[in-house]
């Protein structure tokens, strides 16, 4: 398993250091795949904290690829959140901005928030808001 992926995972509270063997491939994509789902789980209390009805958001994942954890999106009518465990380190793991619309996919300026948010979603819920005044 890559280290991104690695990184990811224990950012996002999934510590089964076993499941992250990257000597069997079918493990790795299963700790892969577990990784984000966790990661939608987090992003759907995310979507709850910011008083989203489930039906006014997509929630999207892009498993990437063998050398990067991909990523998973929340993305309302004005919101786009992304997690992932970027190259530039967990503290910008997660993005976000404003957009107008669910085919925006540029929106306002760029924020970021430690990836460890998503396990704090009131948290990261009220950082959206004063940032993107949503």
């Amino acid at each position: 398993m890559s280290a991104y992926l690695e990184r990811f995972a224990v950012e996002i509270g999934i510590d089964d250091r076993h499941a992250l063997d990257p000597r069997i491939n079918a493990v790795t994509m299963s700790s892969s795949s577990e990784c984000h789902s966790h990661a939608r789980r987090q992003l759907k209390g995310l979507a709850a904290a910011l008083g989203l009805p489930p039906q006014s958001y997509d929630l999207r994942s892009n498993a990437g690829g063998i050398a990067v954890s991909g990523e998973a999106t929340l993305h309302p009518d004005h919101l786009y959140v992304q997690a992932c465990q970027p190259a530039t380190g967990h503290d910008t793991g997660i993005l976000f901005r404003t957009c107008q619309g669910r085919k925006d996919y540029h929106g306002g300026p760029n924020n970021f928030a430690s990836l460890d948010l998503l396990n704090r979603p009131e948290d990261l819920a009220r950082r959206i808001k004063e940032a993107c005044r949503a």
